[in-house]
């Protein structure tokens, strides 16, 4: 508001320190001062050629003589223009809208957007700078973009970034306790806890944990446990099996039992459960439907010694898997 009128030199040098202290400064006072300037909208509720009133929102004070009833607008005692309530109450809603787009828009800004994922689902968003993320089952992650740096937390779950470039604003994604450093590239982070963290970059490269030295290029998996990196370069069938979740899937080539179950158990209220651990070590192969426990239980069948029941608990319907007895 200082500014909108005649500012003195001191209160401009004042008020560009404060700009160039901090890069929020500048970003909180270009998206607020959007709001202001949207707030001259208001001047429209004036009447066709008046100027605005600049006591619409003052308190309301009737005329003296109680016995005029019609709501055309009368002299006030005070010699401005009494207006009907309606007015008032309109304009007093418009600006509730303007204070509460900016509130949201710093919300934004200073806490992040959300995104997430329920248990099963998969969904494909399109951030602010063109790049894109796809969210696999019960995921959530943060985005809050600052005038120099684009930052991601991964709160729980999978993710794969296709990052559009920009030099200028570096794409750091927190999972945990690891950080990835890109600029532009397409690479997935799976959270599996605050120190476990895997790593895939299918173009471009990543720096884990800057400034370390760990750099990942296109092809490389990484497997982070607190600060110990371990890196590797994967096949391209490999990585095309790691990332089959984008398109719903999941694949399988000489995994055991208990993992594959464990995956299916991240898409599914029906649990898979091994209930003769004697087949937990058992190889699996194969491409299934992520979210159909039931075709990969009837594929067991048919394919292994494994026998699937499903039994109702008081937490749902789960599948046990057995050794088949033989006759």
């Amino acid at each position: 508001m200082r500014l909108d009128r005649e500012s003195t030199p001191e209160e401009l040098r004042v008020f560009e320190a404060w700009l160039n202290d901090n890069p929020r400064h500048r970003a909180a006072f270009l998206r607020l001062s959007t709001a202001w300037r949207r707030a001259d909208l208001l001047r429209r509720l004036a009447d066709p050629g008046e100027p605005a009133d600049p006591d619409l929102l003052a308190p309301e004070h009737p005329p003296a003589d109680e016995s005029i009833t019609e709501p055309s607008a009368v002299e006030h005692p005070r010699g401005r223009r009494w207006r009907p309530s309606w007015t008032r109450a309109l304009a007093a809603a418009l600006i509730g809208v303007v204070v509460g787009v900016a509130f949201w828009m710093m919300r934004d800004f200073m806490l992040g957007k959300s995104y997430t994922t329920g248990v099963g689902e998969l969904h494909r968003f399109t951030l602010s700078d063109g790049s894109s993320l796809a969210l696999n089952t019960n995921s959530k992650v943060v985005v809050r973009y600052q005038p120099n740096e684009r930052r991601i937390r991964l709160v729980r779950g999978e993710a794969l970034f296709d990052v559009a470039p920009d030099v200028q604003r570096p794409f750091v994604v927190t999972a945990g306790e690891t950080v990835i450093r890109a600029v532009g590239t397409s690479f997935s982070v799976r959270l599996r806890s605050d120190e476990t963290v895997d790593v895939l970059v299918s173009e471009g490269k990543v720096a884990i944990n800057p400034p370390s030295d760990t750099l990942l290029a296109a092809n490389g998996v990484a497997h982070v446990r607190g600060k110990q990196v371990i890196s590797r370069v994967a096949l391209p069938d490999e990585i095309a099996r790691r990332l089959a979740w984008t398109e719903g899937r999941l694949v399988f080539s000489g995994e055991t039992l208990g993992a594959a179950a464990a995956e299916f158990n991240r898409y599914n209220h029906k649990r898979l459960v091994i209930a003769d651990p004697s087949i937990a070590t058992l190889k699996i192969g194969g491409a299934f439907n992520a979210t159909n426990p039931d075709e990969f239980a009837a594929a067991l069948e048919t394919t292994a010694d494994v026998r699937a029941q499903a039994y109702r608990t008081l937490f749902g319907t789960e599948i046990r898997l057995t050794r088949r007895m033989s006759h």
